[in-house]
């Protein structure tokens, strides 16, 4: 297929140096920033009815496509954001392909646990499985129809002890990972090898002619295997429990890929840390404070980043919770001051035209060191 990206983004061989720039905890005169500017609502294009269903919402590739063409009929990809979408099974579809049952929600997917007994389990490679084919087809069937014209992401498989605790439930995860720790390794390391298979399937259809892809819940994008990586269930984990059960995993896992980035949600993951820094492979860091806290770029959060930072890592702050756009300047100010632009990714929210060029005139002027 040809690419043809430049239709909606006409810098983007100058966007994949920037990117890559910022994967070197580098820069190009400013930091890596994600900028989408709302056009005038006469330039949109006629609105879709709604879904039919939560699954239609997720899986359906024509009705996906119409939609995101509609996006992008009506918004300006500005500084280094780039179009992509994808398919959703929700975060974690490889439990899915493993044997979970999805239930549609109207703003996730969650996975009904399938693991009565780790003793009994077998883990495979399954591509007939009916969800897994389903998950590829809708890719398949989003590139044929992007035309090349926009990114279809690799979906959000996720790994490890994530994927467990969703098969398993939480709660009896939480004693299993007491009473029975080497069969959990053993199912931790089939587990590693399943995900290799299964991302190996999927950047086969997202890839592009670099080759590179994006991974589309966190705006990157990256030449060769880009990857975000996780442990959410981290939270209900002490250190050694985590140094155990997680680190040796999540360090094979990234010695597979080339371009890496560690996703963070929650306080309670924080005792992880150092952990996770200590782990050579991993690029870039992203952390979410979570439901009822401060928003990421809160100076509470500060020595986080100073961490991640002194760590030799990229930064991936946005601003979430923060609606006031002069706050949101403001804000950004703060961090460029303290962290420099080398290996700072600012992904903004969707904001007025107006506001757009405001902000990308004050970048250059004021953000160049």
């Amino acid at each position: 297929m040809k690419w043809n990206i430049e239709k909606n983004q006409p810098r983007w061989s100058e966007v994949k140096e920037r990117f890559e720039a910022w994967w070197q905890r580098s820069s190009c005169g400013r930091p890596l920033m994600r900028v989408i500017a709302r056009r005038d609502e006469s330039c949109a294009a006629a609105g879709l009815p709604p879904p039919q269903s939560n699954e239609q919402n997720r899986l359906d590739p024509d009705y996906n496509v119409a939609r995101y063409r509609n996006y992008m009929n009506s918004h300006y990809f500005m500084a280094e954001a780039f179009p992509n979408t994808t398919a959703s099974l929700g975060p974690g579809s490889l439990a899915v392909y493993l044997g979970a049952e999805p239930e549609f929600a109207p703003s996730t997917v969650w996975y009904k646990p399938c693991i009565k007994d780790f003793a009994a389990l077998e883990l495979n490679f399954d591509k007939n499985n009916y969800w897994f084919r389903r998950h590829a087809d809708a890719i398949r069937r989003q590139r044929e129809l992007s035309d090349g014209e926009f990114f279809v992401g690799i979906p959000d498989l996720v790994e490890g002890v994530d994927i467990l605790s969703a098969m398993r439930g939480p709660q009896e995860f939480c004693f299993d990972l007491i009473d029975s720790p080497e069969l959990i390794k053993k199912h931790l390391t089939v587990l590693n090898e399943l995900y290799h298979k299964y991302y190996e399937a999927f950047y086969e259809l997202a890839k592009d002619d670099t080759p590179g892809n994006c991974y589309i819940a966190f705006e990157i994008w990256g030449k060769g295997r880009t990857i975000k990586m996780q442990c959410d269930f981290a939270a209900l984990m002490n250190p050694e429990q985590f140094r155990e059960f997680v680190v040796p995993y999540l360090q094979e896992q990234a010695r597979h890929y080339d371009r890496r980035l560690y996703h963070f949600d929650g306080p309670g993951a924080l005792q992880h840390l150092d952990a996770v820094m200590a782990i050579p492979e991993i690029d870039a860091v992203q952390w979410v404070p979570g439901a009822g806290n401060t928003p990421s770029g809160d100076e509470k959060w500060f020595w986080i980043y100073d961490k991640i930072k002194n760590s030799g890592k990229a930064l991936w702050i946005n601003f979430e919770g923060i609606q006031d756009y002069h706050e949101m300047v403001a804000v950004a100010d703060k961090i460029v001051k303290r962290y420099g632009i080398d290996g700072l990714y600012l992904p903004f929210p969707e904001m007025s035209k107006a506001e757009a060029d405001s902000l990308m005139l004050h970048a250059e002027q004021q953000w160049k060191q």
